[in-house]
C-alpha cells in the first residue's frame, strides 16, 4: 500500500496521519520452525496476537550458547 493510501487509512481510522502500519505477513511455521532448528535455535516462545481481527503470533528465539 503507497504512503498516501496509507495516511488516508489512518485518517479514516481516528488515527494520526503518520501512524506507523505493522506489515503482516503469512508464512508456514512447520517450515519456520525447521529453519530456526536448522540454524541452531534452542530456545523457542511465541505468543498469539490480534490485531484488530487479524490473527497471529509473536515469535521470540534464542541461539544455544
Amino acid at each position: 500500500m503507497d504512503a498516501a493510501r496509507c495516511n488516508l487509512l489512518n485518517l479514516s481510522k481516528g488515527r494520526k496521519l503518520s501512524a506507523h502500519r505493522m506489515q503482516m505477513v503469512t508464512h508456514d511455521l512447520n517450515v519456520l520452525c525447521a529453519l530456526l532448528q536448522k540454524a541452531g535455535i534452542t530456545n523457542f516462545f511465541t505468543t498469539f496476537e490480534n490485531h484488530g481481527g487479524n490473527l497471529g503470533v509473536m515469535l521470540y528465539f534464542q541461539r544455544g550458547s
